[in-house]
Formats: C-alpha cells, sequence, structure tokens
C-alpha cells in the first residue's frame, strides 16, 4: 500500500493508531515501510481505543489550534487594515493552511474507525486532498457509508478469490463465512498438500516461494512471522475496487 501511495506522488505520511499492542506494531511496520519506499513520517498520534472521545488527538494531528490562532492573527491584520472583501472570503474558515502530510494510516475498524474518520474533516484535514490508508481490518462493506472514507485505500485480500470461497462455503454451510475462515482453509490446505510428500518438515514450511491461498500467497518465515501478498483496494460503494492486483509471486 505504501509502495502504491508513492507511486502516485505521496510522499509525506502521518500515522493515527490505537494505543494497544496491535496499534503499536501496525505503526512500527508502517514507519519502516514509509522509510523503505523514501516517504516522510511527519505525525504519529496514538489514542485510547475505550475513550468515547478522540476529538483531542484528532486536533493534535490536525496542529488545529496553531492553524485557528494562525486565522484569527490574520483576521486581526484584515481587519485593522479595514479589508473587508478578504476578511469575507475567510468567514467560512476555521483554520488556516493546510497540514503538512498527504496520508493518513488508520489502523483501526468498524464504528471507531468511522468516528475517526469523520472526526478529520471536521477538524480541517480535508479528506478528499489527504489520503486515509488502512489495513485488512477495513474489509467491511459497510464502510462506504462514511462519507471521509469514500475513496480511501487499503491492503487486503484478493476480492474475486474471496468471492469464490465464500460462495462455496455458503452453498456447503447455507451461512456466510467468518473473515477468519479462509485462514482455517489454507491451514488445511496446506497440511493437505506438503503430507503428499509424505512428511511435512521446517524446510518445506519454509519455502521461500510460498504458497497460494484463499486470501493471495503467502509464505512462512524463519522467525515464525508470516508475509502476504495482498491486493491494494480502494472503498467504493457496493464493492471495494481494485486499484493494484496481489503478486502472483515472491
Amino acid at each position: 500500500m505504501v509502495a502504491h501511495a508513492r507511486a502516485q506522488g505521496i510522499e509525506r505520511f502521518a500515522i493515527l493508531a490505537p494505543n494497544t499492542d496491535y496499534g503499536r506494531a501496525m505503526a512500527d511496520a508502517f514507519r519502516a515501510s514509509v522509510a523503505t519506499h523514501g516517504g516522510q513520517l511527519l505525525e504519529s498520534q496514538f489514542y485510547d481505543p475505550l475513550a468515547k472521545d478522540h476529538s483531542d488527538v484528532v486536533k493534535r494531528l490536525a496542529h488545529f489550534e496553531s492553524r485557528k490562532a494562525a486565522l484569527n492573527q490574520l483576521r486581526r491584520q484584515l481587519e485593522a487594515k479595514g479589508e473587508k472583501q478578504t476578511l469575507a472570503k475567510l468567514e467560512k474558515q476555521d483554520t488556516l493552511g493546510d497540514v503538512d502530510f498527504q496520508a493518513v494510516f488508520l489502523p483501526d475498524e468498524g464504528n471507531r474507525l468511522r468516528s475517526l474518520a469523520a472526526l478529520l474533516p471536521y477538524y480541517d484535514i480535508d479528506t478528499p486532498k489527504i489520503k486515509l490508508l488502512g489495513t485488512m481490518q477495513w474489509d467491511d462493506p459497510g464502510l462506504a457509508s462514511e462519507p471521509a472514507l469514500s475513496g480511501a485505500w487499503y491492503a487486503g485480500a484478493p476480492p474475486d478469490a474471496r468471492a469464490d470461497f465464500e460462495n462455496r462455503y455458503r452453498q456447503t454451510y447455507g451461512a456466510k463465512p467468518p473473515r477468519l475462515a479462509s485462514l482455517g482453509y489454507d491451514a488445511a490446505a496446506l497440511v493437505a498438500v506438503l503430507a503428499q510428500s509424505g512428511q511435512i518438515s521446517t524446510n518445506l514450511l519454509l519455502n521461500p516461494m510460498g504458497f497460494a491461498g484463499i486470501d493471495g500467497i503467502f509464505r512462512f518465515l524463519p522467525d515464525g512471522t508470516s508475509e502476504r501478498g495482498l491486493s491494494v483496494l480502494e472503498v467504493a460503494r457496493g464493492a471495494p475496487r481494485v486499484l493494484a492486483p496481489s503478486p502472483q509471486n515472491f
């Protein structure tokens, strides 16, 4: 996702993440990716996920108070000079100038994500100009109902393969699969494939070429973590749009 953003000319990034193990881990991964792809991380703000109101942290991210103070100072200067026409043009503004970053990474989900996204334009982070970026947690068709998230980008599983899996699951069990069902399916399929060799060894599991799964290609690393080849998707009504297809190999 960061590589895609950089290819579209986005250079300056910010992070708005929950102050949890997950939020900090995602922020660290994002920070490393921005550095790898030659971008700049200008802001990092963390919020209490249990708080009812996140206005203060969004205001800090937006530098809202300093930009508001700059606008008030300009208004006073214009009033002193009697420049009424210029003052009239500023009547509907709450702040002066734009934020320095071009994109905000929001690794959250559900109602909290919708609430945070709505606060950004409220505190003068212009979401049509500032691109919002997310994770696989954004794999939620309901997000398109929040105007601030329309057109946002996130890294996700290839939608066609996922749709085929969901259809087969529904035909078999009569219900939509839980989001994590594909991981169980991939794990069982992987064991079945490796068992054909007569044994399941560490070397086979650590095949650098990886494996094909419902949620795209994946491979295991020696440190116990995994890598996935994901698509870059855009939040849109009806269904997400694929902006960059998932890789077919590592």
